[in-house]
């Protein structure tokens, strides 16, 4: 039987989506947490993405919603952390 790739052994147990934080996430959301992750501020992530600050924002605290989080500290934590 094919299992979803969201569901296959890795070695370590069945993956899940909770595993896979970025999965949870929009591909704009997707860039827009790695720059934040690494510390960018609204106005340069806004300026390297063609976005204005506010629309940035607003998809950072998209993704801490979806992910969980309160700040973009806990944010790099999480996808830098490897799945439990």
């Amino acid at each position: 039987m094919v299992m979803p790739a969201d569901q296959q052994e890795n070695g370590h147990g069945p993956r899940t989506i909770k595993h896979l934080p970025m999965q949870r996430l929009t591909p704009a959301e997707r860039r827009v947490a790695s720059m934040a992750a690494e510390g960018l501020p609204y106005k340069i992530i806004a300026r390297n993405l063609g976005k204005s600050p506010a629309t940035v924002r607003n998809q950072l605290h998209a993704v801490y919603q979806k992910l969980g989080v309160a700040n973009r500290t806990a944010l790099a934590y999480k996808l830098r952390a490897p799945p439990p």
